[in-house]
């Protein structure tokens, strides 16, 4: 995620940002816990491909990506037109704005009071059909408004100068800073000729889905019409040689090598693979994975992920165990894997205090003896608890001894797979997935009576 003070200090102006990415995708927090208005943040890839669009060349982002967003509900590109309906209704039908406002108010438990929506899309028709008289002079009646806009839509494109309308999508406008404010009847002309077409298919949604036109004013008065070509015309020298070289410096992600693997365990096969991470900053990692198919004479899709440095360093501990298994036992000698160690390289390299601090954490916990085996193995069986997860929540688990200290066991599942927290650890983590040997589920079956007890 990126911050707008970062978007700002890269020389983006705050109007452009507006406009481009509307509503953020996060709020960061305010100081204060009434107060909801914190720090926005944006996707960096949301940027990246917004940047793009408008003549910025990114190594490392490929016309799939930009294609992706483009589809997306949230805008990566500033709006060809915007219209507030509720302005332009009012400027039609003075008060009228109030009326629309105060039927969409929703109770946070009981929702909108009944028959409000019925009454409001009957004021959406009242509305339209003076917006229709005041610029067509056309008294319309109330079943009459859906077939004079279907009349209309043909001339939408040369009324609002639209070209490739099939290249225009629909969407909702959260901000109002940057929406058209103009109230005329020439601007309440151009709103029902949009009105039209996106009531006619010609525009419809992100996803190519035709708009019910009451229903989409109904959540969002406020409307927006985006194009959906991957680069924007006559938008090239949107950005300065200055700001290009800072884009350039902070918003090209540099990829980092983990882990080469091959496969060729079974006849025709002949599988590789390569994973790497990309560090987006604020705890923020995309795993990449680039692979061939299983006979290795072509690529197959790659595929990425968004994952915490929790969650990235938990990844690369259950794959070089997977490894681990696969390998001779005189392999299996150090207490860490391929990817642990260039992982641990990495996050030193890219600045990532927090998913250092974490492979080092799992070092210790390892109690620093490299020579040792890291896998975590039963010891013995001490008994039935209950385990304490919040005020009167209580799991019932199994008290165990593993070669990393006491620790509370989940009951295991049919394949051997059981959860295993240790007692060090707080009582809200979700602890990790073992497998535990027959031997020892036969153990644990022997204190099922007094399992039972402890659940009833």
């Amino acid at each position: 995620m990126l911050s707008k003070s970062e978007l700002l200090s890269f020389g983006l102006k705050p109007g452009w940002i507006e406009a481009v990415f509307d509503a953020p995708d996060e709020v960061g927090p305010s100081g204060h816990w009434l107060n909801k208005s914190g720090e926005p943040f944006y996707d960096i890839a949301r940027v990246k491909v917004a940047c793009a669009r408008v003549g910025f060349d990114f190594s490392d982002l490929s016309a799939p990506d930009v294609e992706g967003w483009v589809a997306n509900d949230r805008p990566t590109s500033k709006p060809l037109l915007t219209f507030d309906f509720h302005a332009l209704a009012d400027f039609v039908v003075p008060g009228i704005a109030r009326d629309l406002q105060s039927l969409r108010i929703s109770h946070p438990v009981l929702g909108r009071e009944n028959g409000s929506k019925e009454m409001e899309y009957q004021l959406f028709d009242s509305s339209l059909r003076a917006m229709v008289k005041a610029c067509f002079q056309v008294d319309l009646t109330g079943g009459e408004i859906n077939h004079f806009l279907s009349g209309i839509a043909g001339e939408g494109p040369k009324n609002l100068g639209l070209s490739q309308v099939d290249e225009i999508v629909v969407r909702k406008a959260k901000r109002r800073s940057y929406v058209s404010k103009t109230t005329s009847l020439s601007s309440v002309k151009r709103f029902l000729y949009a009105m039209a077409m996106i009531q006619a298919g010609a525009i419809r949604s992100p996803s190519e889905v035709i708009v019910d036109l009451r229903y989409f004013l109904s959540t969002c008065p406020r409307i927006r019409l985006d194009s959906t070509a991957i680069r924007i015309a006559g938008r090239g020298s949107v950005f300065s040689s200055e700001i290009r070289e800072r884009l350039a410096s902070k918003l090209v992600e540099k990829r980092h090598h983990l882990f080469h693997g091959e496969l060729s365990d079974a006849p025709g096969r002949n599988e590789a693979w390569d994973e790497y991470v990309i560090y987006q900053g604020n705890n923020s990692w995309t795993l990449l994975i680039e692979a061939t198919d299983f006979s290795g004479l072509s690529s197959a899709p790659p595929s990425t992920e968004v994952m915490t440095s929790q969650k990235l360093v938990e990844w690369v501990i259950d794959r070089d165990d997977e490894d681990k298994d696969q390998a001779d036992s005189d392999e299996v000698e150090k207490s860490h894997g391929t990817r642990f160690e260039r992982l641990t390289e990495i996050a030193k390299d890219v600045g990532s205090d927090e998913c250092a601090e974490l492979l080092s954490k799992w070092l210790n916990r390892d109690e620093a003896i490299f020579g040792k085996p890291r896998h975590i193995k039963i010891e013995s069986v001490i008994g039935v608890v209950r385990r304490p997860i919040w005020i009167r929540l209580y799991h019932s688990v199994y008290e165990v001894m593993t070669n990393f200290g006491p620790a509370y066991l989940y009951p295991p599942s049919v394949d051997g797979t059981a959860k295993l927290v240790f007692k060090s650890e707080a009582t809200t983590s979700m602890g990790r997935e073992i497998q535990v040997p027959p031997d020892w589920r036969s153990v644990l079956d022997s204190y099922s009576q007094e399992f039972e007890k402890l659940k009833g």
